[in-house]
């Protein structure tokens, strides 16, 4: 199957790039309906998306390596273990220094296992919930409420005892519990649920001075109302930040010695 491009009609476009040049972004897809969220989210930012699959063997590294073509890239989520993706691994060795790379949900996994740290189950699975979300307020987290209201869907996470000095923690779970009911943070209530509310997940890292940056909630969610925003910091080709230590790691305990390492989709 040959790669699936999306642009903007004539109207659109000139609309659109009075706020923000056009670009080319790579999304690759793990055969996820979120990617195609993901797609929407960039048409309605001024992009063009052409989107690959990570089982297709197309040589992305290759390709990245070569080619001037794409301004952005993005490794989305999917089933599975990062581990098992070579082409998204391959995106970002191609990309880092040189190209802004998200990873979302299993591309943000992808990120911190390529770079040393250990992605273990979370022993309580989070499908579909909203949740509250703190972050340092570098970055892609800019203008953004803190804490903030975003989509978890996800049964692995970082191990944060198995961090390398490469990344830097800019999100995590926070203590407010998960959220129910509207999707306006100001109207949303909380109740407390265990191993979801407060956990203290690493929600977001990044690499120090590289526009290189990994999110494990979803930003193209409905059930994100923060996320064009955030993602609108990313296409600006913000770098991570350069911290003296994490301000998420002292509350972030690593939870590898209790939990079941059974797969879970």
């Amino acid at each position: 199957m040959a790669p699936v491009q999306f642009g903007h009609g004539a109207g659109e476009e000139e609309v659109l790039s009075k706020s923000r040049p056009r670009g080319q972004l790579l999304m690759i897809d793990h055969r996820d309906s979120f990617t195609w969220n993901l797609v929407q989210a960039f048409l309605s930012l001024g992009m063009e998306v052409e989107v690959v699959r990570s089982d297709e063997g197309l040589p992305i590294g290759g390709l990245l390596g070569r080619s001037t073509r794409f301004s952005h890239v993005v490794v989305g989520p999917g089933p599975g273990r990062p581990s098992d993706l070579t082409v998204a691994r391959e995106s970002l060795e191609a990309c880092r220094g040189r190209i802004p790379w998200l990873g979302v949900c299993l591309g943000h996994q992808v990120l911190a296992e390529s770079l040393g740290a250990k992605v273990i189950p979370t022993g309580s699975p989070v499908h579909g919930k909203g949740d509250s979300i703190e972050h340092d307020g570098s970055g892609i987290f800019r203008g953004l409420p803190n804490p903030f209201v975003a989509a978890r869907y996800h049964s692995l996470a970082i191990d944060s005892a198995t961090l390398p000095a490469a990344l830097q923690v800019v999100a995590w779970a926070g203590g407010r519990g998960e959220t129910t009911g509207t999707i306006d943070p100001g109207l949303v209530r909380t109740r407390k649920s265990g191993g979801v509310g407060g956990d203290r997940t690493i929600m977001a890292i990044a690499v120090p001075g590289e526009a290189t940056w990994g999110v494990q909630f979803h930003p193209e969610s409905f059930m994100t109302p923060d996320g064009p925003v955030l993602l609108a910091n990313w296409l600006d080709g913000v770098p991570g930040p350069i911290h003296t230590g994490s301000p998420a790691l002292s509350d972030i305990g690593s939870k590898s010695e209790e939990l079941d390492e059974t797969p879970r989709s």
